[in-house]
């Protein structure tokens, strides 16, 4: 038996992010609606402090249609 926890009763260390990442072109989010910058460059990458708000800009990005096409990752 296995509890499943929702992301915001779990409390995140201040050191973790988040980034959004775009498996079809292999790019990381930037900010704004459609700016992205190469996979090689992480650097460059909006970095999020919760998971919920990371999810928010993934919905508000796709519009539900492509919404496979990300992933958000811990960093």
């Amino acid at each position: 038996m296995s509890i499943r926890l929702k992301p915001e009763s779990v409390r995140y260390p201040y050191f973790m992010l988040f980034v959004v990442y775009n498996k079809s072109t292999e790019t990381w989010h930037a900010g704004g609606m459609k700016k992205f910058v190469s996979s090689k460059h992480i650097s460059g990458a909006k970095m999020y402090q919760s998971y919920d708000y990371a999810e928010k800009v993934v919905k508000n990005i796709c519009r539900e249609k492509d919404v496979n096409n990300f992933v958000i990752i811990r960093y």
